[in-house]
Protein backbone atom coordinates (compact mmCIF):
# COMPACT_ATOMS: atom_id res chain seq x y z
CA UNK A 1 0.00 0.00 0.00
CA UNK A 2 1.54 3.38 -0.97
CA UNK A 3 2.01 5.91 1.84
CA UNK A 4 -0.90 8.25 2.51
CA UNK A 5 -0.65 11.53 0.65
CA UNK A 6 -0.66 14.31 3.31
CA UNK A 7 -2.73 16.38 0.89
CA UNK A 8 -5.66 14.03 1.55
CA UNK A 9 -5.60 14.93 5.25
CA UNK A 10 -5.56 18.63 4.41
CA UNK A 11 -8.37 18.16 1.91
CA UNK A 12 -10.46 16.33 4.49
CA UNK A 13 -9.82 19.15 6.96
CA UNK A 14 -10.89 21.77 4.41
CA UNK A 15 -14.02 19.79 3.59
CA UNK A 16 -14.90 19.39 7.27
CA UNK A 17 -14.41 23.10 7.90
CA UNK A 18 -16.62 23.95 4.92
CA UNK A 19 -19.31 21.62 6.26
CA UNK A 20 -18.96 23.21 9.71
CA UNK A 21 -19.63 26.64 8.19
CA UNK A 22 -22.78 25.36 6.51
CA UNK A 23 -23.96 23.71 9.72
CA UNK A 24 -23.41 26.89 11.75
CA UNK A 25 -25.36 28.94 9.21
CA UNK A 26 -28.34 26.58 9.47
CA UNK A 27 -27.89 26.37 13.26
CA UNK A 28 -28.73 30.07 13.48
CA UNK A 29 -32.14 29.51 11.88
CA UNK A 30 -35.25 27.56 12.93
CA UNK A 31 -34.42 23.85 12.72
CA UNK A 32 -36.75 21.36 11.08
CA UNK A 33 -36.13 17.62 11.29
CA UNK A 34 -37.71 14.58 9.70
CA UNK A 35 -37.32 10.93 10.64
CA UNK A 36 -35.31 8.53 8.51
CA UNK A 37 -36.41 4.94 8.00
CA UNK A 38 -34.48 3.85 11.08
CA UNK A 39 -36.24 6.49 13.19
CA UNK A 40 -33.22 8.74 13.61
CA UNK A 41 -33.63 12.42 12.73
CA UNK A 42 -32.15 14.20 9.73
CA UNK A 43 -32.06 17.93 9.05
CA UNK A 44 -31.19 20.26 6.22
CA UNK A 45 -27.80 20.70 7.90
CA UNK A 46 -27.01 16.96 7.59
CA UNK A 47 -27.79 16.94 3.90
CA UNK A 48 -26.24 20.28 2.96
CA UNK A 49 -23.03 19.50 4.85
CA UNK A 50 -22.76 16.10 3.21
CA UNK A 51 -23.23 17.53 -0.27
CA UNK A 52 -20.46 20.07 0.35
CA UNK A 53 -18.10 17.35 1.58
CA UNK A 54 -18.88 15.07 -1.36
CA UNK A 55 -18.22 17.89 -3.81
CA UNK A 56 -14.83 18.65 -2.24
CA UNK A 57 -13.74 15.00 -2.08
CA UNK A 58 -14.95 14.15 -5.60
CA UNK A 59 -11.75 15.26 -7.43
CA UNK A 60 -9.77 12.57 -5.62
CA UNK A 61 -11.73 9.83 -7.36
CA UNK A 62 -11.88 7.94 -4.06
CA UNK A 63 -15.33 6.44 -3.30
CA UNK A 64 -17.24 7.91 -0.34
CA UNK A 65 -19.46 6.03 2.10
CA UNK A 66 -21.57 8.91 3.44
CA UNK A 67 -24.29 8.60 6.06
CA UNK A 68 -27.17 10.38 4.38
CA UNK A 69 -26.41 8.90 0.96
CA UNK A 70 -26.26 5.43 2.51
CA UNK A 71 -29.59 6.07 4.24
CA UNK A 72 -31.00 6.81 0.79
CA UNK A 73 -29.42 3.55 -0.48
CA UNK A 74 -26.84 5.42 -2.55
CA UNK A 75 -23.67 3.45 -1.89
CA UNK A 76 -20.84 3.38 -4.46
CA UNK A 77 -18.55 0.44 -5.13
CA UNK A 78 -16.09 1.02 -2.30
CA UNK A 79 -13.15 -1.18 -3.14
CA UNK A 80 -9.98 -1.21 -1.04
CA UNK A 81 -9.79 2.51 -0.31
CA UNK A 82 -12.67 4.83 0.53
CA UNK A 83 -13.72 7.80 2.62
CA UNK A 84 -16.25 7.47 5.43
CA UNK A 85 -18.28 10.60 6.16
CA UNK A 86 -20.69 11.53 8.94
CA UNK A 87 -21.54 15.13 8.02
CA UNK A 88 -23.28 15.85 11.31
CA UNK A 89 -22.48 13.42 14.09
CA UNK A 90 -24.97 14.26 16.82
CA UNK A 91 -28.06 15.41 14.94
CA UNK A 92 -30.16 15.10 18.11
CA UNK A 93 -27.74 17.42 19.91
CA UNK A 94 -27.87 19.81 16.94
CA UNK A 95 -31.65 19.91 17.27
CA UNK A 96 -31.31 20.54 21.02
CA UNK A 97 -28.89 23.38 20.21
CA UNK A 98 -26.36 22.34 22.86
CA UNK A 99 -23.34 22.56 20.55
CA UNK A 100 -22.32 18.94 21.12
CA UNK A 101 -21.98 17.68 17.56
CA UNK A 102 -19.21 17.27 15.01
CA UNK A 103 -18.24 16.73 11.39
CA UNK A 104 -16.37 13.44 10.87
CA UNK A 105 -14.34 12.40 7.83
CA UNK A 106 -12.15 9.31 7.73
CA UNK A 107 -10.19 7.31 5.16
CA UNK A 108 -10.13 3.52 5.16
CA UNK A 109 -7.52 1.39 3.41
CA UNK A 110 -7.61 -2.41 3.32
CA UNK A 111 -10.21 -2.40 6.06
CA UNK A 112 -8.25 -0.17 8.46
CA UNK A 113 -8.72 3.54 9.24
CA UNK A 114 -5.61 5.46 8.14
CA UNK A 115 -6.74 9.07 8.46
CA UNK A 116 -9.42 10.98 10.32
CA UNK A 117 -10.62 14.53 10.91
CA UNK A 118 -13.15 15.71 13.50
CA UNK A 119 -14.39 19.30 13.60
CA UNK A 120 -16.71 20.78 16.21
CA UNK A 121 -18.67 23.50 14.38
CA UNK A 122 -19.68 25.34 17.57
CA UNK A 123 -16.67 24.67 19.81
CA UNK A 124 -14.13 25.19 17.03
CA UNK A 125 -12.21 22.13 18.25
CA UNK A 126 -10.35 20.18 15.58
CA UNK A 127 -8.83 16.72 15.95
CA UNK A 128 -6.93 15.14 13.08
CA UNK A 129 -4.66 12.15 12.59
CA UNK A 130 -2.92 10.13 9.92
CA UNK A 131 0.15 7.90 9.65
CA UNK A 132 2.45 10.83 10.46
CA UNK A 133 0.81 11.65 13.81
CA UNK A 134 -2.16 13.24 15.55
CA UNK A 135 -2.90 16.88 16.33
CA UNK A 136 -5.37 19.18 18.02
CA UNK A 137 -6.12 22.80 17.20
CA UNK A 138 -9.02 25.24 17.23
CA UNK A 139 -10.63 27.60 14.80
CA UNK A 140 -11.05 30.98 16.46
CA UNK A 141 -12.52 33.89 14.52
CA UNK A 142 -11.89 31.99 11.30
CA UNK A 143 -8.20 31.37 12.06
CA UNK A 144 -6.68 28.01 12.97
CA UNK A 145 -4.50 27.98 16.06
CA UNK A 146 -1.10 26.19 15.88
CA UNK A 147 -1.42 22.43 15.82
CA UNK A 148 -0.55 20.67 19.06
CA UNK A 149 0.68 17.07 18.78
CA UNK A 150 -1.25 14.44 20.70
CA UNK A 151 -0.10 11.07 21.97
CA UNK A 152 -1.36 8.34 24.27
CA UNK A 153 0.42 5.92 26.52
CA UNK A 154 -0.62 2.65 28.10
CA UNK A 155 -3.22 3.46 30.75
CA UNK A 156 -2.58 2.10 34.23
CA UNK A 157 -6.31 2.31 34.86
CA UNK A 158 -9.18 1.99 32.38
CA UNK A 159 -10.26 5.16 30.61
CA UNK A 160 -14.04 5.33 30.18
CA UNK A 161 -15.79 7.97 28.08
CA UNK A 162 -19.59 8.05 28.00
CA UNK A 163 -21.58 9.98 25.42
CA UNK A 164 -23.99 12.63 26.66
CA UNK A 165 -27.25 10.88 25.61
CA UNK A 166 -26.19 7.82 27.63
CA UNK A 167 -24.69 9.53 30.66
CA UNK A 168 -23.81 12.98 31.92
CA UNK A 169 -20.51 11.69 33.26
CA UNK A 170 -17.21 11.07 31.52
CA UNK A 171 -14.40 9.48 33.50
CA UNK A 172 -10.82 9.64 32.31
CA UNK A 173 -7.94 9.72 34.83
CA UNK A 174 -5.47 12.36 33.68
CA UNK A 175 -2.58 10.11 34.72
CA UNK A 176 -3.33 7.87 31.73
CA UNK A 177 -2.61 10.60 29.21
CA UNK A 178 0.51 12.40 28.13
CA UNK A 179 0.07 16.15 28.46
CA UNK A 180 -1.09 18.19 26.76
CA UNK A 181 -4.31 16.38 25.82
CA UNK A 182 -6.87 19.01 24.87
CA UNK A 183 -10.46 17.84 25.11
CA UNK A 184 -13.93 19.11 24.44
CA UNK A 185 -15.80 20.30 27.55
CA UNK A 186 -17.92 17.54 29.07
CA UNK A 187 -20.90 18.45 31.29
CA UNK A 188 -20.66 17.34 34.91
CA UNK A 189 -17.14 16.05 34.46
CA UNK A 190 -15.76 14.30 37.52
CA UNK A 191 -12.77 12.14 38.32
CA UNK A 192 -13.25 8.67 39.87
CA UNK A 193 -12.42 8.01 43.49
CA UNK A 194 -10.30 5.06 44.53
CA UNK A 195 -13.36 3.41 46.06
CA UNK A 196 -15.40 3.75 42.89
CA UNK A 197 -12.57 2.42 40.71
CA UNK A 198 -12.41 -0.82 42.75
CA UNK A 199 -16.10 -1.32 43.42
CA UNK A 200 -16.77 -3.29 40.24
Amino acid sequence: MPPLDPALTELALSAALRAADIICDIYSRPIEAIAKQDGSPVTLADRAAEQAILAMLAPTGIPVLAEESAAARIIPELGNRYFVVDPLDGTKEFIKRNGEFAVNIGLVEAGFPVMGVIVGPVTGAIYMADASGAWFCRRQDGILTPRQPMAVTQAKRPCIVASRPSSRTAVCPSSSLKTPWPALPVPSRRAPTESSSTST
